[in-house]
């Protein structure tokens, strides 16, 4: 389980292999390259910060969409998950091979439509046809709070399921931007982005055997430099590749430890008599809380 309720800077990995393996100089730049490159090498997911694209404290507007498409935030790792900031609907991943052909997409402007759902009841086949974005919010509002009553707008829609993907709000990413199947409005990214300092510098979580890690790199690739250049023997380097190959493997086995409470919600997850099959409508909210059944 690595602590990552507090940061400390790279200049701390740094001066560890000053400390330890001795060097009388390190080149800062290189430093800082390799511990990056270590950072996406061990790959662990809470060594990132948890960012949301809503405006608030710390965090960048909701994106908007122009013409199809709106640029990612310059710090993001990688996005967890997507949806319209308004009306709050889920959006998919496109897999769609034809995704950037904007004449199968939905035109209009998705901040056009609202989120009373007390009209719902009385949606029709060519309110559905006519409004495709309020349909998604319908469907959306059904699977995330009244999904036993799903099935019977079924027969009132025209060809079943298929009508239900075909308001899928849909987004793909291409070189730091997102590409949507909506032409204009704002979407809220849930996404993993790289901790830094006020000077833009990285931090990493202080915990010691992924900072250990971090440390054990930099140094074997000093090291490799140097016996590239014949300025080091071979034995000195194979022992730094060693260390650094046990304390990466150290580091990841360590971070996939989960806490008790992380225990409990998986546990919750995957002891249920009923699957949740919808948890991607409410952005995962309910999906660790305990399954309760009543029985009369």
């Amino acid at each position: 389980m690595i602590n990552n309720s507090k940061y400390v800077s790279v200049a701390t990995v740094i001066e560890r292999v000053y400390f330890n393996a001795g060097y009388q100089k390190v080149d800062w730049i290189e430093a800082l390259e390799h511990i990056g490159s270590a950072i996406r090498l061990i790959g662990l997911p809470q060594v990132y910060l948890d960012k949301i694209t809503d405006g608030s404290t710390g965090n960048v507007a909701p994106l908007e969409v122009v013409n199809f498409k709106c640029e990612l935030p310059y710090d993001i790792v990688y996005i967890k998950q997507c949806r319209d900031y308004l009306h709050k609907i889920p959006m998919l991943y496109s897999l769609d091979n034809f995704h950037l052909n904007q004449k199968s997409v939905v035109k209009g402007d998705i901040s056009l439509y609202g989120t009373d759902y007390t009209d719902f009841a009385n949606i029709t086949e060519a309110d559905m046809l006519a409004n495709p974005i309020a349909t998604a919010s319908f469907f959306n509002y059904k699977n995330t709070h009244e999904t036993e009553t799903i099935n019977y707008t079924s027969d009132r829609m025209i060809n079943g399921s298929a009508s239900i993907a075909n308001y899928q709000l849909m987004y793909n990413i291409q070189g730091g931007w997102m590409t949507t199947n909506f032409e204009s409005g704002l979407v809220e990214v849930s996404y993993k982005a790289f901790a830094t300092d006020s000077e833009g510098l990285p931090l990493i979580p202080d915990d010691e055997k992924f900072i250990r890690a971090l440390e054990k790199y930099l140094i074997e690739r000093v090291d490799y430099k140097l016996w590239r250049r014949g300025q080091l023997g071979a034995d000195i380097y194979q022992h730094s590749s060693q260390e650094r190959d046990w304390a990466i493997a150290a580091a990841k086995s360590h971070g996939n430890i989960p806490s008790i409470d992380e225990m409990e919600s998986w546990k919750n997850m995957w002891v249920r008599l009923i699957p949740v099959i919808n948890a991607h409508s409410d952005g995962f909210k309910s999906i660790s809380i305990q399954e309760r059944r009543f029985f009369k």
